[in-house]
């Protein structure tokens, strides 16, 4: 069966007249990058008007991404809308009920050895920019987990390290108390931002205003990689997610990423993960 067929075969209806469920296999051999992250359950839901569910206080803590519509946590009426996420923490109760229309959303759940969570003694609602990127990064996931072919081995790992990257790697920056991480983190934004630029050891370290010698350390301290790698795995996965989100050719996709050379894109996409973009295009249309 084609991925497109399958697509079919996953697409929600537009207007579901009951609530609908998608669980990730987290059985599936090429998730255990998912286990890394402590994530024991994850999913797309989609819940009818005025629906209620839930669960009392768990050995979980529970995530939502908010693609559509709105819901109320019940015990202290919260609202959380479209575009947002809320962060439960495991000693709290989890109940809930979908707004005036068709709430649609993405659900993880934590194990209580994750620590990323923005805050451990409350509910927090947080802006999200990436819910659609992690809605997308999901709907691969389920395409690939029942296509099982060689090539689905390479992208699986790779669309993984993606969805737990942006859902566990951005709340743990925005999180950041300390001075030297802040300065750090704020950096990183920087160059997030212009990606396209020629960065170098040289030219972060004066961004810093310190030492390249010292300017390295502190990138080890704090996330146990060189700089130059961390860019590079930024570039890749702005590339991934340009992959999934648009069309724009790869001469066009390789330049706003840092590289003046398809070919060298080419190259270091495949070493990243596991695939030509060109191929890992194709796999999650």
């Amino acid at each position: 069966m084609s991925a497109k067929k399958i697509r079919k075969t996953l697409t929600l209806p537009e207007k579901p007249k009951e609530d609908i469920a998608r669980f990730l296999p987290m059985h599936h051999p090429q998730m255990k990058a998912l286990y890394k992250e402590h994530i024991i359950s994850t999913g797309i839901d989609n819940r009818q008007p005025h629906s209620q569910w839930g669960e009392k206080s768990s050995q979980t803590h529970l995530y939502f991404f908010i693609l559509e519509g709105e819901l109320k946590v019940k015990q202290n009426n919260i609202l959380v809308r479209a575009g947002q996420q809320l962060c439960v923490p495991s000693q709290f109760d989890k109940f809930f009920t979908a707004g005036d229309n068709i709430t649609k959303f993405i659900w993880v759940h934590f194990s209580e050895k994750f620590n990323g969570m923005p805050s451990e003694n409350s509910i927090k609602v947080i802006e999200s920019v990436h819910n659609t990127l992690i809605y997308s990064l999901m709907e691969s996931l389920l395409l690939e987990s029942i296509s099982i072919t060689q090539h689905s081995n390479l992208s699986i790992p790779h669309l993984t390290r993606l969805f737990c990257h942006y859902v566990i790697e951005k709340p743990k920056l925005s999180s950041a108390n300390h001075t030297e991480e802040n300065n750090l983190n704020a950096l990183w934004n920087r160059v997030s931002n212009t990606l396209d630029d020629h960065w170098s050891v040289p030219k972060l370290s004066k961004e810093m205003h310190m030492s390249e010698s010292n300017f390295h350390r502190l990138v080890l301290k704090f996330q146990n990689k060189s700089p130059m790698q961390i860019i590079k795995e930024m570039r890749m996965e702005r590339a991934s997610s340009l992959l999934l989100t648009t069309q724009h050719s790869l001469q066009k996709l390789a330049q706003l990423v840092g590289y003046n050379n398809v070919y060298a894109f080419s190259d270091a996409f495949l070493k990243y993960s596991g695939m030509r973009p060109g191929r890992f295009r194709k796999r999650v249309e």
